[in-house]
Parts: structure tokens; sequence; C-alpha cells
């Protein structure tokens, strides 16, 4: 009586490991998500969640994942269950693993098919398309990038070994340049993978995943990290792999880059890092560092790729050119980089004596389709007026009245509350103008 108190207690204290959290996850999915998304989340849990008990799991959640299934066949009960065992192993061999790898009851028999794991795998690789935007950067390069573009290429066209670090601020085109080599690398046949730390900056890399899901590494590895990644599936995909580029590098932890380190000399059975392949690793290491929890500053910096033994053995290519438009550039630049064109075609195409002095309605339609990215509320503010300045039309200003309630003693002077720029409020003077 006194063992089983105690391990109550310990397990409502949390100091025992469950699935709770996955359960109550599982649950509200059922209650607002479809149960394909609920058998693609299931998936997702057994490969990268390590749920303790994954036949307890399945028993709860079956029924709910198979309901499209009871609905749309009227087969037998075991057709059905087969049917939702193969839907989830679809979503698990994206991830590099087997429903044959977990406790389930149900599994009796194969249910994935009988050709090898990398089909899929290789197929959703050799099927991106490159577009032609993409093509055409590599005529687009600036000096630094092209030297960083040529050198990364050379190590791809020889199959030399090589780590690269791709370093400098944001701004500086290292995406630019990634989109490049990919466009370069993937119309030759060859395989070039793309991954990054964030889910945000894997989006923007054409066919990218995250690292976790790309490499098929837990969500915390440390030291005694080991994945046994099979060589089948994702393991074929990254043996014949001539080109990886890892994003946003400095935001994971040493122990994550050793651990995918050792998975690939695994792979490739060889001692070389990375087993050999050409890695194009990029960052800014004056952004985000790798999240530790309670940690200081120091402790951050320790975690980081750069106290990796990895560190001293890439190539370090810096890029200096900022290539992002500064707040001060004038409307005329503005003008021809919306137009896609030189000042001499834009006049041609809109009948403009001088895109500085006038702009007729024609263009004025052409230029209020697109849009002028900045990356602060105050530059747009400035672009707007800048642009409004040059437009034809009688101008029209609206000024708002700004209270603040309660302020008997007037603390608040309607100067400053005229300054203020709340978010998703209009500035204090608002200028339209009409044609």
């Amino acid at each position: 009586m006194f063992e089983g108190q105690l391990y109550l207690k310990t397990y409502l204290r949390g100091l025992l490991e469950s699935d709770n959290n996955i359960s109550e996850c599982l649950r509200e999915t059922v209650n607002f998500e479809m149960p394909s998304t609920l058998r693609c989340l299931f998936a997702t849990i057994l490969v990268h969640c390590n749920p303790t008990d994954v036949r307890c799991l399945w028993d709860t959640y079956y029924s709910d994942m198979s309901e499209h299934f009871y609905r749309s066949h009227s087969s037998t009960t075991e057709a059905q269950i087969q049917c939702t065992l193969k839907n989830i192993n679809y979503y698990l061999e994206s991830m590099g693993q087997s429903v044959d790898r977990y406790d389930i009851s149900q599994i009796k028999q194969q249910v994935h098919q009988t050709g090898p794991h990398e089909c899929s795998e290789m197929i959703e690789e050799m099927s991106v398309k490159v577009p032609v935007e993409d093509i055409e950067a590599q005529s687009k390069l600036n000096q630094e990038q092209a030297q960083a573009f040529n050198t990364i290429l050379e190590r791809v066209n020889l199959e030399t070994p090589r780590l690269f670090f791709v370093d400098r601020p944001e701004g500086t085109g290292k995406t630019f340049l990634y989109r490049a080599l990919l466009a370069k690398v993937r119309p030759k046949g060859m395989i070039a993978l793309a991954s990054a730390t964030s889910g945000v900056a894997a989006t923007i890399l054409l066919g990218g995943h995250t690292t976790h899901s790309r490499f098929g590494i837990p969500l915390q590895a440390n030291e005694t990290t080991i994945k046994n990644m099979s060589k089948q599936g994702r393991g074929a995909k990254l043996r014949q792999a001539k080109l990886i580029i890892w994003d946003e590098a400095p935001m994971a932890k040493q122990q994550t880059v050793e651990t995918v380190d050792k998975n690939f000399c695994d792979i490739m059975d060889s001692a070389i890092p990375f087993g050999g392949k050409v890695m194009v690793f990029g960052g800014d290491f004056h952004q985000v560092l790798p999240v530790v929890p309670k940690s200081t500053r120091a402790e951050m910096i320790d975690a980081s790729l750069f106290r990796s033994y990895l560190w001293s053995l890439m190539e370090k290519i810096q890029l200096l050119t900022n290539m992002r438009t500064k707040a001060d550039t004038t409307f005329r630049d503005f003008v021809l980089r919306i137009g896609n064109g030189d000042e001499s075609t834009i006049k041609d195409n809109f009948n403009c004596t001088s895109i500085t002095n006038d702009c007729p309605t024609k263009f004025v339609d052409y230029i209020i389709e697109r849009a002028i990215l900045a990356s602060r509320n105050e530059f747009v503010d400035n672009l707007n007026e800048m642009m409004i300045g040059k437009f034809l039309g009688e101008t029209k200003r609206y000024i708002s009245f700004d209270l603040a309630e309660d302020d008997t003693n007037n603390y608040y002077q309607e100067v400053y509350l005229n300054s203020l720029i709340p978010n998703g409020l209009p500035p204090h003077m608002y200028i339209i103008k009409s044609f």
C-alpha cells in the first residue's frame, strides 16, 4: 500500500514519464481537426515524441483516426484497420520510419509497399521544380556571392568532401546564394537537400525541411544521443545527396549538429566528417543562439556550433555587402525596382518624360498593384509620404482627435498623444490623393 501511494505521488509530481500531454494533444486534435490530420499528428508523435505506451495511444484514438475509412468503405473491420495503418505508414516513411517498428497490436502483416522506402523519398526530391527566377539568380550574384558560389559548386562537381559556413549579418544575401546553388545542382539530376533549424527559414528554401524532420534527430539531443537512421528511406537519400544546406545553423545546439555528423558517418561508412558530404552551413551568431532554459549567456555560447569540434573544420565564407534597400533610397530607385526594368523602359511603357517629375495615371495604377517591403513602420510611413508626393491629384489630409480618458491632471498632452503610432492604427495625419 505504501509503495502504491509513493508511486502515485511521484507520478502526480511529474517525476515519472507519461503520455498525458501527448494524449491531451491528440484529444484536442480530435475535436477540431479532420481524421487525416489526426493520423499525420499520430505519426509525428511516434517519430519525435517517443511515447512510452504506443499501444495505449493506438487503442484510444484508433476509432477517431479511422473514421474516414468507416464512412467511405463498406469492407471489413480488418480492411479498415489496414487502410488506417497504410496511411499512417505513409507519413512515417516520409520521416524515414516504418509502422512495423512500433508496438501496435493490429500489425501482424507487412502493410507498407514491397518497394524500398527510398521510393517516396527520392521521388519527392527529384520532383522539385526549379523556378526560372532561381535559375537566373546565378547571373545576379554580386562579387562575394559569385566567389562563394563557384567555390562550393567546384566541390560539388568534383565530389570532394568539404564543410562550409556562410557567415555575416542578415541582408547580405545568404538565402539568395542558397537558391542559386540549389537551382544549379538540381537540374543536373543531382540531389540537393535544403534544411533549416527553424520552420520559417525552411519554408523560404525550395523543397526545404526543418533539420529535425530532414535528418530524423530528436528534439532534445545531448552528448549521448545516438540516432540509428536506416540506410534505406531517408538514409538512402542522404547517401545520394551531392549538396546539403543547413540554414540558421547557429540556432542549433552543438550536440544536435554532432548527432547528425555521427549519423552521416554511419550511413556513409566513413570516418570523414558528415561522411564526406559537401555541407553548407549558414547563419548569423549575432541573432538567436540555441535556447538553453535557465542559462547564462556564456552557457548559451558554449552550447552553440561555435564550440563544436566541427567548427575548426569548416571553411568560413563571409558576405559583407548588404543587398537590402536602405530607407533613404530615392524614389527613382524604388520605381525601377518595382517596374522591373531600367529608366528608359519605364519611360517608353508609361510615357513618362521623367520618372521623378511626373506619374501618369496608367503608371500609378501599375504601382499601386505592387508592394515595397520595409523593416520598420516609420520607414513605411516615409515611403508612403514619398510616393504620394509624386502622384498627381488633389491632396486631402485627415487629422485624428486624440484624448486620454480619465486624465484629470492633464498628464498626457495632446502633442504627445498625436506622436504615438499604435499597431493597427493610422498615424495622426493621414494623407491621401484622389484622381
